[in-house]
């Protein structure tokens, strides 16, 4: 199969492309409700699903007139909106569910040997990893968007060389901003990120300024919830015994995307006693020097 030669890459979207989500989706859906007391049909569901253009749940609440129960109520107050209710009930749509979509493979493989074929998707790679690893073509290109707006006059972010974990951020400044010693301040960077969910972006320092100047971000690693959607600012300090100077566009920090078990995952349960290990309260300096 020939390609023109201006087509470099053939991007192939995960969800409804490579792989069957659906009926796990489904599955999942439905099985939440079933927790609230609400025992939705499939074919009852599918409208929703397949409309997918406002708040699912408040929808069906609104048509379930005669299923006002307090469990319903309590679900659509929980869950609160439709993105919280997918993500959290992606978790239970693990990839052991997920199928793939039979003859795209051949066509990948095919593709693959005149153009490079990655897979995108703004999903968690956690619920897909597995199974596009069975396309040899997607192994390695499987990638994950993370959407951004940039209002500074500085480059987009990006990453440097193949294999790096972070990016830069650069100051978004009008003029010079210079730090005495020890003192901090918030540096703006003009960049506002959309995360995939259940990640973070944490901001760390950048070990050439840490090391030649003791220039570092002050609460490292400073955390970027999947939710915000606000300028990202660096704290920067100056740790050496002179003044730095820091110039309109400079590099200052390293982003770096990473996976989490946050809200959408994990649940903070009280409990009067916990479970024993080994270590149990050994804390700073409990294991010694050597």
């Amino acid at each position: 199969m020939k390609f023109d030669d201006k087509i470099k890459a053939l991007i192939f979207d995960c969800d409804g492309t490579l792989v069957d989500s659906w009926h796990p989706h489904m599955g999942a859906w439905l099985s939440a409700f079933k927790k609230y007391n609400c025992d939705l049909s499939h074919e009852y569901l599918n409208p929703f699903l397949l409309e997918r253009n406002g708040i699912v749940a408040e929808k069906i609440i609104e048509e379930l007139n005669d299923h006002e129960s307090k469990e319903l109520e309590d679900l659509f107050k929980e869950l609160d909106k439709y993105e919280k209710i997918q993500q959290g009930l992606n978790t239970e749509s693990s990839a052991e569910n997920l199928q793939d979509l039979g003859e795209i493979k051949d066509i990948i493989n095919l593709l693959s040997n005149t153009v490079e074929t990655p897979a995108a998707t703004t999903e968690s790679v956690n619920n897909y990893d597995e199974l596009v690893k069975s396309y040899e073509s997607l192994k390695y290109n499987f990638n994950v968007v993370t959407k951004f707006t940039n209002s500074s006059n500085n480059p987009d972010p990006e990453y440097s060389r193949e294999g790096d974990s972070g990016f830069d951020l650069r100051a978004y400044l009008k003029e010079s901003v210079t730090l005495k010693p020890l003192e901090r301040k918030l540096i703006p960077t003009g960049l506002k990120f959309e995360l995939p969910p259940n990640t973070e972006l944490q901001v760390r320092p950048r070990s050439g300024m840490a090391l030649k100047h003791g220039i570092s971000v002050l609460n490292t690693p400073g955390t970027v919830d999947e939710g915000y959607r606000g300028d990202v600012g660096v704290i920067v300090v100056n740790l050496s015994n002179e003044d730095y100077t820091i110039e309109p566009g400079e590099r200052i920090a390293q982003g770096v995307i990473m996976n989490v078990i946050g809200q959408n995952i994990s649940t903070l349960t009280k409990t009067n006693s916990l479970t024993d290990t080994e270590r149990g309260e050994g804390g700073f300096g409990s294991t010694g020097k050597e």
